[in-house]
């Protein structure tokens, strides 16, 4: 059975290089500098630099909202980068969810 998490609620995923190297494979030929740019007509900032530090597996976290916009930009679908989670096993992927109690 899976669980699925409205990415509204998910606040930052945490970042590895194996994650990075799957966005670069991705981006294929298209360059950071053109990334970014595209990245920032559509509304969002990121830097060449900090592509390369996700790329790199240097980067701690990422926000949901920067990794939809890359991958709407390089033509790949959130799940390309981010695998599903398991209901059983370590989850690695989520640092911190934002919970809503309606009382």
């Amino acid at each position: 059975m899976t669980e699925m998490v409205s990415l509204d609620c998910v606040s930052r995923f945490n970042w590895d290089k194996n994650l990075g190297k799957k966005i670069k494979q991705l981006r294929g030929k298209i360059s950071r500098r053109s990334l970014s740019d595209q990245l920032k007509s559509a509304g969002c900032s990121c830097s060449p630099q900090f592509i390369q530090k996700l790329e790199d597996g240097r980067a701690a976290s990422v926000e949901p909202a920067l990794l939809v916009a890359i991958c709407k930009v390089i033509g790949a679908e959130l799940g390309q980068v981010i695998p599903a989670i398991p209901r059983q096993g370590k989850i690695n992927l989520v640092l911190e969810i934002d919970i809503y109690y309606e009382w």
